[in-house]
């Protein structure tokens, strides 16, 4: 399985808003400044982190977004998902044009527990823990000018 930029950008965001309190919006600007990361870009993975329920939008002057539930009650699972599609875990590990039942890799046989293992530990992976031990590129205070 390979996971795209996006998916990066997601959980770099994700660990962002974690370390604020419940509920706090944060500016996109603020976000895409601490973490060097395009906000044009960003801007479209968190649409889709909305739209599947992870993150709330504030729209208007005080605009921004924040965690839609706590960050134990968010799973990378659920981030990745939002970002990649519901198909993320349906595809073959080595060959992303395989799919894992309907049109299995000559490893299908051999690699399929390792598949539900992977998706079963991303499940209970939840955004608190992955942003208490995230890359120290995430800081609390914006950067920006």
């Amino acid at each position: 399985m390979e996971l795209t930029r996006g998916s990066e950008y997601a959980l770099r965001g994700l660990a962002v808003l974690a370390s604020h309190s419940p509920g706090e919006a944060v500016s996109l600007a603020d976000i895409a400044a601490t973490q060097a990361i395009p906000a044009a870009f960003l801007a479209k993975v968190f649409q889709r982190l909305v739209r599947h329920g992870v993150l709330d939008a504030t729209p208007g002057p005080g605009n921004g977004y924040a965690l839609a539930r706590p960050p134990a009650e968010i799973s990378i699972r659920q981030a990745l998902e939002a970002v990649e599609g519901p198909r993320l875990f349906q595809h073959c590990l080595l060959w992303r044009s395989h799919r894992a039942d309907s049109g299995p890799c000559p490893l299908h046989d051999h690699l399929k527990g390792c598949l539900s293992t992977l998706t079963l530990c991303l499940e209970r992976i939840s955004l608190a823990e992955y942003a208490a031990t995230s890359a120290p590129e995430v800081h609390r205070t914006p950067t920006t000018s």
